[in-house]
């Protein structure tokens, strides 16, 4: 069992952790307006944070919310904490980085994000991401192999409850590979990168069985393509009806648009305006476009055809993918710029974006050539910032809500980064 060093850095941690706590219990619990989805279990939300309130309401009864946040914010801290101290070990972070880190680290516990406060998925979504990028520094960086274990662990808990971090595994497997290609055909490095692989697909196997046993379908979890559809019936045409096959999805089209008409929620609204202007009138509206729009308006149709609860969410979900198809096909230069915007828009400048971008292909063109720590921590920082922005861009607007993960890797990123261009250091 390990013993705690009652170091002055040790000390200092745990009295702000302290503070942070009862900041949190202070504040008390936040029922925002995806809360209350997440406590009946309906059948659009995953099964991660459902099972969670749930058990915390058998538990402790009409005090659950209490006993939420509190977990929340120790569960929190030590994600914070574990990030903390294996970021420090491997890249040789000064006092000064440290405390840097450790206030970027917290700022989702305060306003305007106060993640533990709120009683929704991102409670345990961001301590979940902290441990799992924790543990895979220690095992591909470390060589601590009881890691891996750990990784699956919160791998799979992190998708279960946010599945925008699906594809993190695949990121580990990249990077593994090239670390050990030329042993790979020894059984334990590929028993690992086949297990990490398999992550992705038995969390996709395990969300579906979860909506078995609950809602009596062997589904995932619906309306990934009802927010995907919101930035293509955006740039949609009314012409775009002809191109619609099924008459259920064609009577859906013609109601949203001319509903989206009506306010004046379409890009032909901004026809004049640039392509910034046009995305930040998306942004905006983005929730109405899809919540008071398609996932309103196409759930009353298929009710109106007598089906289940259950039935009219899978309906206007296949509904929905259709649309997506049929009006990117048909929009797809409005569609992509927008995307593009969109995308541009959650890194606040494009050369932010533009240096990301350049930093996850010249690593991995590195690690292709020749491994190295310092250009895997490079790919794995950059990849993980890329593949969460895009899928964001891809399924919503990009908010602060579902980016601030990655603002600690990006500091990482940067004071590595520093590191070598001035002192010639790496990681």
């Amino acid at each position: 069992m390990a013993v705690i060093k009652w170091t002055t850095e040790n000390v200092l941690l745990f009295l702000s952790y302290l503070f942070v706590f009862f900041i949190v219990i202070y504040q008390g619990p936040i029922f925002s307006p995806d809360t209350y989805g997440y406590l009946n279990a309906v059948i659009y939300r995953s099964s991660g944070y459902p099972v969670f309130s749930k058990f915390f309401m058998f538990v402790f009864g009409q005090f659950y919310d209490i006993a939420i946040i509190c977990f929340q914010i120790i569960f929190g801290l030590y994600g914070v904490h574990l990030f903390l101290k294996t970021s420090s070990r491997i890249f040789h972070l000064k006092v000064t980085e440290k405390t840097l880190l450790f206030l970027v680290l917290i700022f989702p516990f305060f306003s305007p994000l106060l993640v533990a406060n709120n009683i929704c998925s991102e409670g345990l979504s961001y301590p979940l991401y902290l441990i799992l990028i924790g543990f895979s520094l220690q095992f591909l960086l470390l060589n601590r192999q009881n890691s891996l274990k750990y990784i699956i662990i919160s791998s799979v808990l992190l998708t279960l409850t946010r599945s925008q971090f699906l594809p993190v595994p695949l990121i580990l497997a990249i990077i593994y590979f090239f670390k050990f290609k030329k042993e790979l055909l020894a059984k334990k490095h590929l028993s690992k990168v086949l297990i990490i692989v398999l992550v992705p697909i038995a969390c996709i196997l395990m969300d579906k069985t979860y909506h078995k046993l609950k809602d009596g379908k062997f589904i995932s979890t619906p309306f990934a393509y009802v927010n995907a559809c919101a930035s293509a019936l955006y740039v949609s045409d009314f012409n775009d009806t002809q191109y619609i096959l099924k008459s259920d999805d064609k009577n859906i089209f013609i109601d949203c648009y001319r509903f989206l008409d009506k306010h004046g929620w379409l890009i032909s609204t901004k026809s004049q305006k640039s392509n910034s202007e046009k995305y930040n009138h998306f942004h905006n509206n983005m929730s109405n476009i899809c919540n008071k729009t398609l996932h309103d308006r196409g759930r009353a149709y298929y009710r109106a055809r007598n089906l289940t609860t259950v039935q009219e969410c899978i309906a206007t979900e296949k509904t929905a993918k259709n649309l997506f198809f049929a009006l990117t096909k048909n929009n797809f230069k409005k569609w992509i710029i927008l995307y593009f915007n969109n995308i541009v828009h959650g890194f606040k400048s494009i050369f932010v974006l533009i240096f990301v971008l350049v930093i996850a292909l010249t690593s991995f063109v590195k690690l292709m050539k020749d491994y190295s720590n310092f250009y895997a921590i490079q790919f794995l920082i950059s990849s993980l910032i890329l593949s969460n922005s895009l899928i964001i861009a891809f399924a919503s607007h990009s908010i602060m809500r579902y980016l601030f993960y990655n603002y600690a890797l990006f500091f990482l990123l940067i004071v590595m980064l520093i590191k070598y261009f001035f002192d010639g250091r790496k990681a």
